[in-house]
């Protein structure tokens, strides 16, 4: 990727139990920075679906709340935290793969979820109410 370049940044800084510690340079979304997260999130998509169907899944109603989640944390958490990382240490490599990744200290990931969803939070995947949905709604036939 080129220079990202974020407007607003954010620095986290995690030590592991095990003594690791890991350093995230979070920023906001740019052009390329959204791209990428939207290719993250589909080929997160496309692998729960070839998992889903392996598995003999016909919905993603018939999936137990763990698996629900773990879907979740790979199509909609992943790619945005994934996405907006400017820079990073104590990885031994990078980008992280998504097994990699969902075994990390939940406490790092919460941090870097917060850190993530402040920075971009037209990113956070909360159902927006009726009022929300409404102004933007407007919004968007006045533009």
């Amino acid at each position: 990727m080129s220079d990202l370049s974020p407007r607003n940044s954010k620095t986290i800084e995690y030590t592991s139990v095990g003594g690791q510690v890991y350093t995230l340079v979070l920023g906001t979304a740019t052009g390329e920075i959204g791209v990428y997260r939207t290719i993250l999130r589909q080929h997160a998509m496309d692998e729960e679906e070839a998992a889903e169907k392996a598995a003999g899944f016909t919905s993603a109603d018939e999936l137990d709340l763990r698996q629900a989640s773990m879907r979740v944390l790979h199509t909609l958490m992943y790619p945005s935290m994934m996405s907006c990382v400017i820079s990073q240490t104590g990885f031994e490599h990078w980008p992280l793969k998504y097994e990699e990744f969902k075994e990390l200290d939940e406490e790092l990931i919460a941090e870097w979820e917060v850190a993530t969803f402040e920075l971009n939070p037209h990113w956070r995947p909360v159902p927006q109410t009726k009022e929300a949905a409404r102004k933007k709604a407007t919004r968007s036939t006045r533009d």
